[in-house]
């Protein structure tokens, strides 16, 4: 082989050996992990964790949190995740914010849970926001402050993050934090609701129904309880449920009613337990049954509506001993199975 070559051939050579898989590769590490090749995604990354590579510090802190590749030690995760978090590490620094809420790994320590939470909500972390702002308004590590709360709740809404933007709904409706303004809770309830927000399509509802900080409006108001009703939110149930039974912004349909108040009732809403109670005791839009209208009356008294109790009583009256026996039988059995889910 002619000098020339062979030269170029052995530098060739050299600079592989260099460039080689043996030098550590955060992106390959994360690869490996991704495959579930634990074994080959520390290989890549402790060397790196051994200078202090923020990314590589907080990956394996993760494996040791998960028990992935190595034993589960969150005492060992904490302190990797402490040296990436000084290092400016966002997501250590929030999962640090969690252990030190939570006690995992370390002792529970609001005060360093809300530093390291600070920390990460200054860099933009929508979670870190929230977080900080929920400490906030319980004074959780940090003297109560709900305007600063309100501040950090609209940061991370402004990002698009749904239970921000529906909290600062919650703020502007309650007036905590900042000033009571009906319409800018309904702006911010709208956008909640457009995301799907279970609550914020309930609350927005209630504002279009009264007109409070929007024109009222029945129609609009209907289609948002509906949506939430159909989702399973027993305050939204019940009031489609009212609807129907009224005729407002819909048929007036006892039949349709009844069914809303029985799912709005069978997820605990004390008001559609009462009104079941009274279509079954008056046989409107269902075939009436005072067993059943005696049972609904027992379990909505179970939950708070001291209404049902009168109106039980005045049932008591027309009922045989027999029928009462039944009913408070039902009722038990009903109050067993919800125990046991």
């Amino acid at each position: 082989m002619p000098i020339r070559v062979c030269c170029i051939f052995t530098l060739m050579v050299l600079v592989l050996a260099a460039c080689g898989p043996g030098e550590p590769d955060f992106e390959r590490g994360l690869v490996a992990y991704d495959k579930g090749e634990y074994d080959t995604a520390l290989k890549e990354w402790q060397p790196l964790a051994d200078k202090d590579d923020p990314r590589a510090l907080y990956r394996i802190s993760v494996m040791l949190v998960e028990g992935k590749g190595l034993r589960a030690d969150p005492a060992k995760a904490a302190k990797m995740r402490h040296k990436a978090a000084k290092q400016g590490h966002i997501e250590a620094q929030y999962q640090l914010a969690q252990m030190f809420s939570n006690g995992i790994g370390v002792k529970v320590d609001p005060v360093l849970a809300t530093h390291f939470m600070r920390l990460a909500a200054k860099q933009g972390d929508a979670r870190a926001q929230i977080g900080l702002a929920e400490f906030l308004v319980r004074g959780k590590g940090v003297k109560r402050d709900t305007a600063e709360a309100f501040e950090w709740y609209r940061k991370a809404a402004e990002q698009g993050h749904v239970e921000a933007i529906y909290e600062v709904a919650e703020m502007y409706a309650e007036g905590i934090g900042v000033n009571w303004d009906y319409s800018a809770a309904a702006e911010w309830y709208r956008k909640a609701a457009e995301k799907d927000h279970l609550k914020g399509q309930f609350q927005l509802a209630q504002l279009l129904e009264k007109g409070q900080g929007t024109d009222k409006d029945l129609a609009q108001a209907t289609k948002w309880y509906r949506k939430a009703a159909e989702r399973g939110h027993p305050g939204a149930q019940f009031k489609i449920g009212q609807l129907h039974a009224q005729g407002l912004g819909v048929a007036k349909d006892a039949a349709a009613a009844v069914k809303w108040y029985r799912r709005a009732a069978e997820r605990g809403h004390a008001a559609a337990r009462s009104e079941l109670a009274d279509h079954y005791a008056s046989g409107e839009g269902i075939a009436q049954d005072r067993v059943q209208a005696f049972m609904w009356y027992n379990l909505a008294t179970v939950v708070g509506d001291t209404s049902a109790s009168r109106r039980q009583d005045e049932l008591r009256e027309k009922m045989s001993p027999d029928e009462i026996s039944k009913a408070q039988a039902l009722t038990w059995q009903r109050l067993r199975a919800a125990k046991a889910d």
